[in-house]
């Protein structure tokens, strides 16, 4: 049993993906194995890939014809013992129970992980990449999310549509202006008229979602997303450095998305680090900087979907904490035509903000 592509090790031999070498297992009681969410069984010939994901894949060379209706059956109702009754082949099956087991792809639960329905393709797809025990940690820490999105438009509406659907526990959506007809996008289906699509959800989807304007007091957010029409200033978020929330500066004007940086405060480079780095290159900055931020643009519905997704991303890096988030000391920028580009924007020294207690 070999990842594909790799030649097969001499069939005497079951080796994990570490390499070790797997002894045969004596019959006895064996757990209710259950297969991983999303793990697919794929026959090539006379073998059976079984997974997809890299690292969570193996080949079972020379398969029994019965391999995969006996895997499909492990879904945690009855005990591997129950499932090879009658079997002559059962010690060689205890191996590779084993070996699929300390590969990820089986798991010792007598159940399956109880996830709502609206998060089912969360977890498959937090499976393939982190494994089944982090998809559920990830997935425990999105319920206890509070997540709070200062601003109004097209991405503040569909960075709060998002993160619900990804089952952040409660989203708040503070809009600093009223609505306007340029906030909604529209989304036309055949056959059907056309309906207001990019704002949010109202509480059907798998979180909470409430508006208001103004943050609420009580509220104690796990990260901010500053979406506003213009560029996110330093002024933006001083009760967020003195509070030590974690925010991230998130727009889209002129052609060109920029999502960060994400401010993890006393621990990264802020918003006013940014503004003195670009005073530095240009003495006209502060000039600039007013008036594109006096007369924002509306972004393109790709451009606005295109910072809503990376934006989303980022904040459900800091909410699961697997994996850094890409835009802490930098910046991710997208103009729709090219891959994004990172810029690092490391504390500038005359900011202080990294000496905050």
């Amino acid at each position: 049993m070999t990842d594909p592509g790799e030649r097969p090790p001499a069939p005497a031999k079951w080796r994990s993906p570490k390499g070790a070498v797997i002894a045969p297992v004596a019959a006895g009681t064996l757990p209710r194995y259950r297969l991983g969410t999303g793990i697919r069984l794929i026959p090539r010939g006379a073998d059976l890939q079984i997974g997809t994901a890299a690292g969570r894949r193996l080949l079972l060379a020379d398969a029994p014809p019965r391999a995969a209706r006996i895997l499909q059956e492990l879904d945690g109702t009855h005990s591997a013992d129950h499932l090879l009754t009658g079997a002559d082949d059962r010690r060689w099956w205890y191996s590779t129970f084993r070996q699929l087991y300390l590969a990820g792809i089986l798991h010792g639960d007598d159940r399956a992980p109880q996830v709502g329905p609206g998060l089912v393709d969360e977890r498959i797809d937090l499976t393939h990449r982190h494994g089944a025990d982090a998809a559920d940690l990830a997935l425990g820490r999105r319920c206890d999310a509070i997540v709070e999105i200062r601003g109004a438009g097209r991405i503040a509406g569909l960075v709060a549509g998002l993160l619900v659907a990804a089952g952040i526990g409660q989203v708040q959506l503070t809009k600093n202006r009223p609505a306007r007809a340029s906030d909604t996008l529209v989304a036309v289906e055949p056959g059907r008229a056309s309906e207001p699509a990019g704002n949010p959800p109202s509480t059907d989807g798998a979180g909470l979602l409430t508006t208001s304007a103004s943050s609420p007091a009580q509220l104690r957010p796990t990260v901010v997303v500053l979406a506003g029409d213009a560029a996110a200033e330093y002024t933006d978020a001083r009760d967020l450095m003195t509070a030590r929330v974690p925010h991230l500066a998130l727009g889209a004007a002129d052609g060109r998305a920029v999502v960060g940086p994400l401010v993890l405060p006393g621990r990264s480079s802020c918003l006013w680090c940014l503004d003195l780095w670009r005073a530095d290159r240009d003495p006209d900055w502060a000039t600039l900087r007013l008036a594109t931020s006096s007369a924002p643009g509306v972004p393109s519905a790709v451009l606005a979907a295109g910072a809503a997704a990376l934006g989303t991303a980022e904040v459900l890096h800091v909410v699961e904490g697997i994996r850094h988030p890409l835009t802490v000391d930098g910046t991710l920028e997208w103009d729709a035509a090219t891959l994004p580009r990172r810029r690092t924007w490391q504390p500038h020294p005359e900011c202080g903000c990294t000496d905050r207690p």
